[in-house]
Parts: C-alpha cells; structure tokens; sequence
C-alpha cells in the first residue's frame, strides 16, 4: 500500500468514527418508548435533538422538531411518552410551560 492510499483510509475512517456516533450524546438509560422514537427512522426524521429536564422528581422530554419557526410545536413528554405539554411557534406558552426553566434542558440526543 502507499502512503497516499494510507492517508485517505486514515482520514476516511476518522470521518466515519464520527458520524457514526453523532446521533448519540447521553443516551442511557432512557425509556424505551424515547428510544424507540431514536430508533423509528419515519419517527426521527422530524426530530432534531431531545432534551430532558428533570422537576419534582419526574423526568421530561422535551423534543425539538425545528417546527417553532413554521408555527409548529415542541413537545414536552413523560417517561411513557404522553403528551404534557407543547410550545407551538406565534402562541403564548401554555400554562405548563412555567413549570420548566429553559436553561435548565439538558442536550441528550441530536442529528
């Protein structure tokens, strides 16, 4: 093998190392209904990140769509994947939005 050849598998595999993992930050221990989500190719196309938010003891999800520049919505959901809460673009928050701190939303998984 030469050395140019070499130079390209090198850089072509650390490329590949990178975007193979780049769908996971901090996927553990998540529920299976989340990962499920992750794992539904038709699920995950329309989402861009998950983050988590713990209050009171219970754990949140809230996942981005990118939807809020279009007049869509956010969806913040439990660990069984119900609905508890959305934020939808051009609206006032909903009352159960008060409940979390944006800053507070911890980055767990993104495209």
């Amino acid at each position: 093998m030469s050395n140019k050849y070499l130079v390209f598998l090198f850089i072509g595999l650390t490329i590949y190392s990178f975007t193979c993992h780049k769908d996971s930050l901090h996927q553990t221990d998540l529920p299976e209904c989340i990962q499920n989500m992750i794992n539904d190719l038709n699920v995950n196309s329309k989402l861009l990140s998950i983050s988590t938010q713990t209050v009171s003891g219970e754990v949140f999800y809230r996942l981005n769509t990118g939807a809020l520049a279009y007049d869509g919505c956010d969806y913040v959901i439990n660990a069984q994947c119900d609905t508890v809460c959305t934020l939808c673009g051009f609206q006032m928050p909903q009352e159960c939005w008060n409940k979390y701190e944006e800053k507070q939303w911890k980055l767990i998984w993104q495209k």
